[in-house]
């Protein structure tokens, strides 16, 4: 008998039970923390819309449309638009607050947006609470 057949044979013998869980290999550990990531980002974005429509509830129903997906092509043009009347906020039509729902709407197609816009809308949050305390109501 060939040694080939004869391992074949009894590698199924020794090999390790069902009801033992395999190790995972690194790249599924690492696939798996890049998608609890993604998704510990996405709850953090979705916080930071429903912030900002509590905030501004005259926006409530167009984010509400915008972030669905009948409405993915409108919401690259539109967020660079906001994102460049935000920088334009010299001009009385324009403001400040453009920017952070320009990087909102963009946020939600592009993935790697996510966590810096998420993160920086935060922080400003927070300064802009300090400051309103500082300077009183």
């Amino acid at each position: 008998m060939p040694l080939a057949s004869l391992i074949s044979r009894l590698l199924p013998r020794f090999a390790r039970s069902t009801s033992e869980p395999a190790a995972a290999s690194h790249s599924d550990l690492r696939r798996q923390a890049a998608s609890a990531a993604r998704e510990r980002y996405l709850r953090r974005m979705e916080r930071q819309f429903a912030l900002f429509s509590s905030r501004m509830p005259w926006l409530r129903g167009v984010f509400g449309f915008l972030r669905g997906r009948s409405a993915a092509i409108f919401r690259l043009p539109l967020g660079l638009a906001l994102v460049a009347g935000g920088l334009l906020a010299i001009l009385p039509v324009f403001g400040l607050w453009m920017i952070p729902a320009g990087l909102l709407l963009l946020s939600v197609d592009l993935a790697p947006l996510r966590p810096p816009v998420s993160a920086a809308i935060i922080r400003l949050r927070r300064r802009w609470t300090l400051w309103r305390r500082r300077t009183g109501p």
